[in-house]
C-alpha cells in the first residue's frame, strides 16, 4: 500500500490523549474505527465504538461487532497507571492484572485471530518501563506482559507486522499530567531535559501507518522494538 492509499484502522484507546492526537492526523485520510470507555470524542470521520476492558461481556460485545471486518492497521493505547503500592490488597492487584494483563491479552488475541486473512500492521504502544522498571512496578508488569505477547506474535504471525512502540514519559499526555510536579521534573532530568511531546509521537505512528505497503516484506523493514524519543534510566 502507498502513502496515498486509504487503509481500514483500528485503534483501541482512542479517546485517550495520544489516541485524540493520533486521530487528527489519520481520520481524515483513512477510514478508523475507535474505542472509547467514556464518552465518545466529538470527532468527525471516526467510528466510535465502546469498550471496557475490565469487564470481559463488553469485549465480547465489541469482538462479535468486528467479525466482518479485516484491519489493514491495529493501534493499541491501551493502558493505565495501577496507582497500587505493596500494601494495597490482593483483591486490588489481582483486579488490575486481570483487566490490563488478562483480559487484555484475550482482547489481542482475538483481534489476531479474526485478522488473520489479511496482512496488516499491529502497533503497540509499550512502555520504558519494560525495559528500565518502574516505581508503578504493576504497571511495569502489565505492560511487560503485553510488550513480551507483541514479540511472540511477531514470531507466530509471520503474515503480518508488529511493533512495540517503546518511548518514555509522553510530554502532555493523560499520564504525564497524572504525575506529580516532582516526578514530572525528574523524568525530563533523567531524559536529558527533552521528553517526546504527544504530537512528536502521533507523528511517528502516523508515519508508519502511511508508509505500510504491502509490496515489500514489513518484516525487514522494522524491528519489533521501536524506541522513540530518550530511553533513560
Amino acid at each position: 500500500m502507498s502513502e496515498s492509499q486509504h487503509l481500514k484502522i483500528l485503534i483501541l484507546g482512542g479517546q485517550s490523549s495520544v489516541g485524540l492526537s493520533i486521530l487528527s492526523k489519520l481520520s481524515s485520510i483513512h477510514t478508523v474505527r475507535a474505542t472509547f470507555r467514556s464518552s465518545s470524542p466529538n470527532i468527525a470521520n471516526v467510528d466510535w465504538s465502546y469498550l471496557d476492558i475490565s469487564k470481559m461481556e463488553s469485549i465480547e460485545t465489541f469482538l462479535r461487532s468486528l467479525t466482518s471486518t479485516a484491519y489493514d492497521v491495529i493501534i493499541n493505547l491501551i493502558g493505565e497507571l495501577s496507582h497500587l503500592s505493596l500494601a494495597d490488597s490482593l483483591d486490588s492487584i489481582n483486579e488490575y492484572f486481570q483487566t490490563y494483563i488478562s483480559n487484555h491479552s484475550f482482547l489481542i488475541r482475538e483481534l489476531v485471530k479474526t485478522n488473520l486473512s489479511r496482512k496488516a500492521l499491529f502497533l503497540n504502544s509499550s512502555s520504558r518501563s519494560v525495559v528500565f522498571g518502574s516505581h508503578d512496578f504493576y504497571y511495569s508488569q502489565a505492560k511487560s506482559a503485553i510488550h513480551g505477547l507483541i514479540k511472540s506474535l511477531a514470531i507466530i504471525d509471520r503474515g503480518s507486522q508488529y511493533i512495540n512502540l517503546v518511548p518514555g514519559l509522553i510530554k502532555g499526555s493523560s499520564m504525564y499530567w497524572e504525575m506529580t510536579p516532582e516526578i514530572r521534573l525528574d523524568h525530563e532530568r533523567r531524559a536529558g531535559g527533552t521528553l517526546v511531546d504527544i504530537d512528536e509521537f502521533a507523528q511517528v505512528v502516523a508515519s508508519l501507518v502511511n508508509k505500510v505497503d504491502e509490496s515489500k516484506d514489513l518484516k525487514k523493514a522494522y524491528e519489533v522494538d521501536m524506541y522513540i524519543g530518550p530511553q533513560y534510566k
